[in-house]
């Protein structure tokens, strides 16, 4: 899937299905994290496309459920990027997916 699942929030904005079908709380805390603690547009972009290309991995993996990411999940799509990506982008991704993580977790 080269195009991130995407249902429309009620508020009008276009969110990844992980995230919208965990509720209205859940996409709320999605938006102000973009929005509200990323002051800097280009840091915003890139930690956008960070979060999509997990979003997608974890749907890919059939987690249909943001409740059912876990810690071992994150784990897991870094050890698969390691290689892939350079290091500075590694560790991009590693603080990303972390302060995704403690955003969202219930």
């Amino acid at each position: 899937m080269s195009e991130l699942a995407v249902i429309n929030a009620t508020s009008g904005r276009v969110l990844p299905a992980l995230i919208a079908g965990a509720g209205e709380r859940a996409s709320w805390r999605f938006v102000e994290f973009f929005t509200v603690n990323i002051r800097n547009p280009n840091t915003r972009a890139a930690y956008g496309r960070a979060a999509g290309a997990f979003l997608r991995w974890c749907e890919g993996q059939g987690i249909t459920r943001l409740q059912d990411v876990q810690p071992v999940h994150v784990a897991a799509y870094v050890e698969q990027l390691q290689g892939t990506i350079s290091n500075a982008n590694l560790q991009f991704g590693l603080g990303n997916e972390g302060h995704f993580q403690r955003q969202f977790s219930p």
